[in-house]
């Protein structure tokens, strides 16, 4: 009968904003391109419906919806899931047919001179950049670990530091990035540059460290919490 549905048709569920699989290295997090809230929501979702001794200490490779890597999203995602009792090891952007096979590729480890060429991607380093070290790459950069002082940051786009800033950063060094930020777990950089702006973090014995987050404004740098 036209304009009639078989008895068997069923709508397609809509695709869950945010997944969740065991692999061989670890859980890994799949997030597509939904609202943010929605995306933060499902993941709580998820992590509660599955015993937390299940989870305990697990390594979670964190991967974001193909495109700018939302750095912002990806640090309230990641507080989440540690606050889960596991280890977010790796940041990366999904792309197409690629899969979690471009981890190898994007996560190299801290190492002199170490740097990356993957166009405006975000790479990702895993452990301390130490004194002499430095990490150069044209995109964003995410830090596991931290930059002691003598360390290098060189950021074409934003820098994210999932642990103490006290070396030296820039970022915002590639045309088109003015929306740059530098974050930290505790932001204290010997020299700060973003964009064409430069700063010293103020010398504070008695500072109390806390979640910060720099952004260059009208020729400046700000600071404000980072949440």
């Amino acid at each position: 009968m036209t304009g009639s549905h078989s008895p068997l048709e069923q709508p397609t569920p809509p695709r869950p904003a945010v997944s969740v699989k065991g692999r061989e290295d670890g859980l890994h997090v799949t997030v597509t391109d939904a609202a943010a809230a929605d995306i933060e929501a499902e993941l709580r979702r998820q992590l509660r419906r599955r015993a937390a001794t299940f989870f305990a200490g697990a390594p979670v490779v964190l991967q974001m919806p193909a495109g700018r890597l939302d750095l912002a999203l990806a640090a309230r995602l990641a507080t989440v899931i540690e606050a889960a009792g596991m280890e977010v090891t790796a940041v990366l952007p999904t792309q197409p047919g690629r899969g979690s096979r471009q981890r190898d590729r994007a996560t190299p480890a801290a190492a002199p001179a170490a740097s990356a060429s993957a166009g405006g991607e975000a790479v990702v380093v895993s452990g301390t950049v130490r004194s002499g070290q430095r990490v150069a790459h044209p995109g964003s950069i995410v830090i596991l670990g931290d930059v002691n002082p003598g360390g290098v940051v060189s950021s074409g786009g934003s820098v994210i530091v999932w642990g103490r800033l006290r070396g030296f950063v820039e970022a915002g060094q590639a045309e088109g990035a003015p929306d740059a930020v530098v974050c930290a777990l505790d932001l204290a950089p010997t020299q700060l540059r973003i964009g064409d702006a430069l700063a010293r973090a103020p010398e504070d014995a008695e500072r109390t460290p806390e979640p910060e987050v720099a952004r260059e404004a009208n020729g400046t740098i700000v600071v404000e919490a980072w949440r």
